[in-house]
């Protein structure tokens, strides 16, 4: 004994399940794009910095500019921070201040690379001085 309206039933649901599918495909390219054109925004803000581009991992770079928001802290970016989406406020923190580091490291200066002002200088080890933000990266 043959069933057929089983088949045209899976059928049915297999072919939903597809457009399900694709619909969702397509707004995942869409955020894609989105977020592509957010981290170009970003590097473009950045592009000062000659260490901003290859040097920064496009998933950091991805993941920063969909999550991070509001205000927040980057331990130790030295002379390439972690680019954001328009509106967040990064404060830096680091161990040296800013002149220190360009002290310590020279050749960051002579290729061109801009090293972010240090707003809280302190122990990396155990961040005494961490305000009260919303989030820490590093």
């Amino acid at each position: 004994m043959k069933f057929p309206f089983v088949k045209a039933k899976t059928a049915s649901s297999l072919r939903q399940k597809l457009d399900d599918t694709r619909q969702k495909l397509e707004a995942a390219q869409k955020e894609l794009g989105t977020l592509k054109k957010e981290v170009h925004a970003a590097r473009k803000r950045l592009g000062k910095n000659k260490g901003v581009g290859p040097m920064i991992d496009e998933g950091r770079a991805f993941m920063s500019i969909r999550f991070l928001r509001g205000k927040g802290l980057e331990i130790g970016a030295l002379h390439r921070p972690t680019p954001t989406a328009d509106g967040v406020v990064t404060k830096y923190y680091d161990y040296l201040s800013a002149e220190d580091n360009k002290a310590r490291c020279p050749e960051l200066a002579a290729e061109g690379n801009e090293l972010v002002h240090v707003d809280y200088v302190g122990d990396g080890e155990k961040l005494e001085l961490i305000p009260d933000d919303s989030w820490i990266i590093s």
